[in-house]
């Protein structure tokens, strides 16, 4: 069986909103309902079923246990298409659960190897609540489900929304998420309950596997999936773990979306939602151009200077980051994307366009005047894309546009640092930031041999 579903998460303290929300209620074909599910996920000591992308489970439901096994399948923007097979368990009262290998086809059955070293390793504990909804020709299983994931004493929140076809369009999907992202802070996620759970037990770990190529074998139609993915993971690392940082490389993967769907001329609403996604986070960032350079700064011990700072201007980040939780403008942008790529293919021209945009963004860049920081800073949502694409590429241009933009955000930093200096109360942290910004001189020299290396590379 195919199982089709899209995946969003959902901001915790939008959770009770959504749950008592009176519009969905009407357009139900049914009263919500509401039930406790707990899950037992498995697997080898070594991990062989996640290795290949497998998750199985044992499931207990108010009414009986259903054992399921799911493979990898495919995802674009949280829409996750994969086989799943799924068989309730009899179970004698008073009875543990038990794994029954003979309940899969041949086809899905692990190895006997695998089989007989299968142990309990996490859990997942939630309340779903499921609404059935009718859009267009299809019929749609909405559910949130709220709780946690456990593994032993170590915890992780889970509060998500899956939308499952029951029967119909994969893209009535789309349309559906798309209109409650407009009233409610919902995001595509890639990431799945199963490796959440994983990522307990370690915490690099992870399903995603990264786009590489060569610039002739650039896929526009790949490159766009792969860069979704990883905006969508990336946001989802934040809200768990308000890593700052990771707003920055959001929005480098932001500023290669601009860059694809200008070249190949999309529709401009959908360039409109990327632009609006690029300037929010930008409105974040822009303010703290300062612990932006301390943190990219490899020559300088200023880690924690830059942290010292960052927690500084904590409450203006916050009021930005709400702000921009609240407008959903990307979730938005992802669904609408997702939506775009689900019902649409670009073939190798598409391609070809995009290297010749490559070319010519670079060649614009060489053309800038090096002693002009604004003119550069105003381009650095390309010199981003430049370096993001140069990356998945595997091209030798990578190393200097990266270094083009780190040196870029180093010297923007030190030009900021001279307005925060004279308002800095702590005297250890006001010393250190003086000591550094002494060194501008020798930064900009840096900087236009940076930018002078770009006509090397390119």
């Amino acid at each position: 069986m195919k199982e089709i579903e899209l995946k969003l998460t959902l901001a915790g303290e939008a959770a009770d909103a959504f749950r008592n929300d009176e519009s969905l209620r009407q357009i139900s074909l049914q009263p919500p309902k509401t039930e406790h599910l707990d899950n037992q996920y498995f697997d080898t000591p070594d991990l062989l079923l996640n290795q290949s992308h497998a998750a199985l489970r044992i499931r207990k439901t108010p009414t009986q246990y259903v054992q399921t096994l799911k493979n990898k399948g495919t995802a674009i923007a949280g829409l996750h298409q994969r086989g799943e097979w799924e068989s309730p368990l009899h179970v004698a009262q008073g009875q543990a659960p038990q794994l029954d290998w003979n309940a899969l086809p041949a086809e899905a059955r692990p190895d006997e190897s695998v089989r007989a070293n299968i142990q309990p390793l996490f859990k997942t504990d939630f309340q779903r609540t499921t609404w059935l909804l009718s859009r267009n020709q299809s019929q749609i299983e909405l559910v949130l489900d709220e709780g946690h994931i456990s593994r032993g004493d170590h915890l992780t929140a889970l509060c998500e929304i899956e939308l499952e076809l029951k029967a119909g369009q994969a893209s009535d999907l789309f349309e559906l998420a798309l209109e409650l992202a407009q009233r409610f802070p919902l995001v595509p996620c890639d990431v799945n309950k199963a490796e959440r759970g994983y990522q307990l037990m370690n915490p690099k770990l992870s399903f995603f596997q990264p786009y590489t190529c060569t610039l002739d074998q650039l896929d526009t139609q790949t490159l766009l999936n792969d860069a979704l993915t990883r905006v969508s993971r990336r946001w989802d690392d934040f809200v768990y773990s308000r890593n700052w940082w990771l707003l920055v490389v959001i929005q480098r993967e932001v500023s290669a979306v601009q860059l694809v769907l200008k070249t190949v001329q999309a529709d401009s609403d959908l360039q409109a939602r990327w632009a609006d996604v690029w300037q929010a986070l930008n409105s974040i960032i822009k303010p703290a151009q300062l612990p932006v350079g301390l943190f990219v700064d490899r020559n300088n011990n200023s880690l924690g200077l830059s942290q010292r700072i960052l927690r500084s201007i904590d409450k203006y980040i916050d009021n930005q980051l709400h702000q921009l939780v609240q407008s959903n403008v990307l979730g938005l942008a992802i669904l609408s994307l997702g939506k775009h790529l689900f019902l649409h293919t670009y073939d190798s021209a598409s391609a070809a366009q995009l290297r010749t945009a490559l070319s010519d963004t670079a060649m614009q860049l060489q053309d800038l005047d090096a002693t002009n920081i604004d003119a550069q800073l105003n381009r650095l949502g390309d010199m981003q894309a430049l370096a993001y694409v140069y990356r998945r590429c595997q091209s030798d241009a990578y190393d200097g546009v990266n270094s083009y933009v780190d040196q870029l955000l180093i010297v923007a930093g030190m030009r900021q640092a001279n307005q925060v200096l004279p308002s800095l109360q702590d005297q250890d942290s006001r010393a250190k930031l003086a000591s550094w910004t002494r060194r501008i001189t020798v930064e900009l020299r840096a900087l236009q041999d940076a930018h002078r290396g770009l006509g090397k590379q390119n």
